[in-house]
């Protein structure tokens, strides 16, 4: 049996490489450039637009429109919702500014500058002094006709007691000086507890026609800023620095420290008038507003001093229902020029300071 070896066949020449990978390239390109669309609409990153025939892209020089990734199958039975409107110029913003056609402004100039404010006309401006200047009160001129005389000056020394809105007491000393030199007064005042000040206020102006007459008010308590009510005469205005509103000056206002002496000062020249169930309006600027403190007489009653027992006249002032300023008790002795004895401070918040008189030095000692 012969053998024979087959018949070696000619091998056919090796494919070109070109032709090998020519149909690779697209498919890898085209491969990636879906992972990289499904990517960006996963991820609501914006791809640079272009110009599309499919009825789902809408192509824009300035904002790209995507649709969900889940569209972006060859074969669709239903339409989805688009891409709200919030997410497809969230998109357009990673890539293209939206920048209006005919603005030579920078994009980024144009986020970063504010919305715009309509201007309002100079006349439709509101004007605060305008708005908070009041009229005061109108006093009947029968209610408000005394005689005043001049307290002499004096430096009055007292024993203080205070109590928080918790009603928690702590003890303390504080002193009134009453200074007048011919037609000017000057009054200071202090008030401390446990070496702390508790209240310090001062009072200054004139001694005119009507009595006690102030122009500047200073008021500072513990813990806060200090508080000046201003009775400006050139222009006839009464005004605070803790509020915008104002009052006409007309003359005969008060401010918290004065009212005191005011009323001495009446008690001294028209002393008939001070009556049980008397009532004598003063309006008196506080620290934010201004209003008639009517003070009525309650009672003349007999309380113990640093110099012992003394008669005196007792007034209430009760602010009205819902207001912030305080109430005041005062007691005047006739037999001491009507210098106030005691005092008593009560906040709408339920904290109160006493001051109880233990001993005086006039001027003249």
């Amino acid at each position: 049996m012969i053998v024979t070896a087959p018949a070696l066949l000619p091998l056919s020449p090796p494919a070109h490489p070109s032709r090998k990978w020519r149909w690779l390239l697209p498919a890898a390109i085209a491969l990636t450039l879906h992972l990289l669309l499904m990517f960006a609409i996963d991820r609501g990153i914006g791809l640079p637009g272009f110009p599309d025939k499919d009825e789902n892209l809408h192509a824009s020089p300035t904002v790209v429109s995507l649709t969900p990734a889940k569209q972006a199958a060859p074969v669709q039975t239903k339409s989805k919702p688009a891409m709200t409107q919030h997410r497809l110029r969230a998109a357009a913003a990673s890539v293209l500014p939206v920048q209006p056609a005919e603005s030579s402004v920078p994009p980024t100039e144009i986020l970063s500058m504010p919305a715009p404010v309509a201007a309002v006309p100079a006349a439709a401006m509101p004007v605060a002094a305008a708005e908070t200047r009041r009229e005061p009160p109108a006093i009947e001129p029968d209610a408000a006709s005394y005689r005043f005389s001049t307290p002499p000056s004096v430096t009055l020394k007292y024993d203080v007691q205070h109590a928080n809105a918790e009603g928690q007491k702590t003890y303390g000393h504080g002193t009134i000086r009453w200074q007048v030199d011919g037609e000017r007064y000057v009054i200071e005042g202090d008030a401390g507890v446990l070496f702390i000040s508790a209240l310090s206020f001062s009072s200054s102006g004139m001694i005119d026609s009507q009595g006690v007459a102030p122009e500047l008010y200073r008021e500072k308590r513990f813990r806060k800023s200090e508080i000046n009510t201003h009775f400006n005469r050139e222009r006839n205005q009464i005004s605070f620095s803790a509020s915008e509103k104002s009052y006409p000056r007309a003359g005969g206002e008060q401010d918290r420290a004065s009212i005191i002496w005011q009323l001495a000062g009446i008690g001294r020249g028209d002393s008939e008038k001070i009556t049980v169930g008397a009532e004598i309006p003063l309006f008196v600027a506080g620290i934010r507003d201004g209003e008639i403190w009517t003070m009525r007489v309650i009672a003349e009653e007999e309380i113990d001093t640093g110099t012992g027992k003394l008669r005196s006249w007792h007034f209430l002032r009760t602010p009205k229902p819902g207001s912030f300023e305080q109430t005041l008790d005062l007691w005047l002795a006739p037999q001491l020029d009507w210098y106030p004895v005691r005092l008593r401070q009560t906040e709408a918040n339920g904290a109160w300071l006493d001051m109880s008189m233990t001993s005086l030095q006039r001027a003249s000692d």
